[in-house]
């Protein structure tokens, strides 16, 4: 499989073919633009209609050629320093999870004549707000994605059979080639539609694409294709609310883009080779643009795929935060700052607030020091955001004297500052800063995980295999009280709200190759370890999502690999007292990719096969 950086070699030896191609599209689609001009379609903020890739694009064209001109050489520019922020920063756009969600899964009552019922098994991070996975059911059939395939099973315990497949690969044609190494999907309410979300590149046309395949599962012996949607740039996160997808890609505008071709650099929906493009009064430009490159947020219609709006925001590309009202899109920048000292270096977060109540608005951003591990480091609650960061390779660069005579500026010292965690409470009514809490755990130490509950939040750090969690009291956001709880061996890399009282942790314990699972006792100012369950010689999957957990019936399920035994499933059972074994059996496949559900007394387990058993 090519990288996107060979592909993007590709590109360079058949740009030429390509610019053949789209100059009889050019000539026709400006040609469009004078008639909506015209119209004054342009001045529509949602896109009520197509928009071809026509009309004044000077400003954005302007950035982006800015952006890329040290690139011209064929080396990227830099957005900041290379010293470990931006891989930081960047982890949170490819890994899907690895902290805290909050919520309990829920049911859809589906239409009676189709007399099926859906369950949520993924635990998603805010209520009533899905998000994608490789595993659905129903309370008649399991849906499970494996690699390229889908394949449905039927839930009846011993006698559990597999009723149908359909592999996605079948949807590449001459040219479109299909990945599938990070496919997600979802299930309509009512049961009878999957939504496939993988990404695709077309040769023919040479751009990359998030594709959307909707299937008809009804009859899950004949699976039948429904219909696509192809949107620019890669998949980065989608959520679900009741019938409309929000689907987020982030599209890379290329070196070598044909500045008279607006489809090179402008990001857009459709069939593949028949986009609409977003006009330029819906791709925001942020004050300080740092990278050419965009997320883009769709709302597509689940029953159709049809696209009801689409906005684009030039420069954002990290982790993303969705609520039931608003979309959180976030991205860093280094600020240098004089004070009496010296020059203060700094990475901070710009938040960008969309909403989608009445079609997708900005509606205005904010900033915050430090950098943001993860989707879970943002939560909003009665008016507020609030966020945790990690303030991490801050520096202040001051002059040095000699012998009480100042020197020249190019002699100077650079004094890094250590990294350490902060919390803010941003007021969305104008988006300011309306409180915060600075440097609070112990210099050196990074956040790991995020947990906010209500007016409560709980905050796991570490700097070597050390646990300490915070405990933070919100109900006041002007006077906010935190307390250490202490420090634990090992750290959690997911804190769960998982039953009543108890919080739990998810992580390594004394060294990289044990696995944790730790219940802590919430109090009313603190937490306490109540109970811990370790595995030694094994390394296991940190995407949230491949957990399993089951508040009502208190279990938590996992795949690992065993460094003695092979891969396998794990399933405990916390009676309120400890953690107790269930299960602990041979299942081939990635951890990672290692699903499960337990439903009438039998678990069922998926990775490269599938497993059902009796609990005892």
């Amino acid at each position: 499989m090519k990288t996107y950086d060979e592909r993007s070699r590709d590109i360079r030896t058949k740009l030429e073919k390509k610019r053949k191609q789209r100059s009889v599209t050019t000539t026709i689609l400006s040609l469009t633009c004078c008639l909506l001009l015209v119209a004054g379609i342009w001045a529509i903020p949602r896109l009520s209609a197509p928009v071809s890739p026509t009309g004044d694009y000077s400003e954005l064209v302007t950035h982006l050629q800015t952006l890329m001109a040290p690139a011209a050489n064929g080396t990227p520019k830099p957005e900041i320093p290379d010293d470990g922020i931006m891989e930081d920063f960047m982890a949170g756009v490819t890994t899907p999870g690895e902290a805290p969600p909050m919520g309990m899964p829920e049911s859809d009552n589906l239409s009676p004549e189709y007399g099926q019922t859906t369950t949520e098994i993924t635990d998603s991070q805010v209520a009533g707000v899905k998000e994608a996975d490789i595993i659905k059911r129903t309370d008649r059939h399991i849906f499970y994605l494996r690699g390229g395939e889908l394949s449905v099973y039927s839930i009846g315990k011993e006698a559990s059979r597999l009723l149908g497949t359909y592999d996605i690969r079948s949807e590449a044609r001459e040219g479109l080639r299909i990945y599938t190494h990070e496919t997600q999907m979802y299930l309509s309410q009512d049961g009878t539609r999957i939504i496939i979300l993988t990404d695709c590149y077309d040769d023919v046309i040479n751009e990359r694409y998030l594709y959307c395949l909707s299937l008809d599962v009804t009859d899950p012996e004949k699976i039948i294709r429904s219909g696509e949607l192809c949107l620019t740039g890669a998949h980065n996160t989608s959520r679900v609310i009741g019938d409309r997808l929000y689907v987020l890609s982030t599209m890379y505008v290329d070196y070598y883009a044909d500045w008279d071709d607006p489809s090179t650099f402008l990001p857009g929906y459709g069939q593949s080779g028949d986009m609409t493009y977003l006009p330029e009064v819906r791709i925001s430009i942020p004050e300080k643009p740092t990278t050419a490159m965009y997320t883009v947020v769709t709302a597509v219609d689940t029953k159709d795929l049809s696209v009801e709006d689409s906005i684009a925001a030039l420069s954002y590309h990290g982790p993303v935060y969705m609520s039931r009202d608003n979309i959180y899109l976030t991205r860093p920048l280094r600020q240098d700052t004089e004070t009496d000292a010296g020059t203060l270096s700094q990475t901070f977060t710009q938040i960008c607030r969309i909403s989608f109540k009445n079609g997708l608005k900005i509606e205005g951003e904010a900033s915050v020091c430090g950098i943001l591990k993860d989707q879970y480091s943002m939560d909003e609650y009665d008016g507020m955001l609030r966020v945790v960061t990690t303030e991490r390779s801050s520096g202040l660069t001051v002059k040095e004297d000699i012998d009480g005579v100042a020197v020249d500026d190019s002699i100077a010292t650079y004094r890094t500052i250590p990294a350490n965690a902060n919390l803010y409470c941003i007021d969305l009514t104008d988006h300011s800063i309306r409180s915060s809490v600075i440097r609070f755990a112990p210099d050196g130490e990074t956040v790991q995980s995020v947990r906010f509950d209500g007016d409560k939040a709980y905050v796991c750090t570490s700097l070597v295999l050390q646990d300490p969690v915070f405990f933070f009291d919100l109900s006041d956001p002007d006077h906010i009280t935190f307390k250490d709880t202490g420090t634990i061996d090992g750290y959690s890399m997911s804190l769960v709200d998982f039953a009543d009282g108890f919080l739990m942790g998810i992580g390594y314990g004394d060294d990289f190759s044990t696995l944790k699972i730790e219940m802590y006792r919430e109090g009313q100012t603190a937490v306490e370890s109540h109970c811990v369950y370790e595995l030694e010689n094994c390394s296991f999957s940190s995407d949230y999502k491949s957990y399993y957990i089951d508040r009502q019936q208190q279990l938590i399920g996992l795949g690992v690999d065993d460094y003695v035994r092979g891969t396998r499933y794990i399933l405990l059972h916390f009676d309120g007292y400890e953690l107790i074994e269930r299960l602990d059996l041979p299942l081939s496949g990635n951890p990672a990719g290692m699903r499960a559900v337990v439903i009438d007394g039998y678990a069922y387990m998926l990775g490269e096969g599938f497993l059902v058993t009796k609990l005892s």
